[in-house]
């Protein structure tokens, strides 16, 4: 959350950011986009988003970058409920 939050700023000049979350078939996931300008090109990880996407997949799970019609970020990661006993 806090990279999106200070990529929209950065990149964007977003003033507002929009999260959802919730849990889905064994999924944990996570919706992030903002009120910011949409990117003029494709999305590539670098820097901290990279980071975040291989935090994402070291815990099984995946991100996808949209950023057409505007930009969102969609993280989802599988429950272990080993994890939780």
């Amino acid at each position: 959350m806090r990279e999106c939050m200070t990529n929209a700023v950065r990149h964007a000049d977003a003033t507002e950011i929009w999260m959802k979350s919730g849990c889905d078939e064994g999924i944990h996931y996570l919706w992030i986009t903002n009120n910011g300008t949409t990117p003029e090109s494709p999305v590539i990880p670098k820097g901290g988003l990279n980071n975040v996407k291989r935090c994402v997949e070291d815990l099984g799970g995946e991100i996808e970058i949209r950023s057409e019609p505007f930009f969102a970020l969609m993280v989802r990661i599988p429950m272990k409920r080993e994890a939780y006993q």
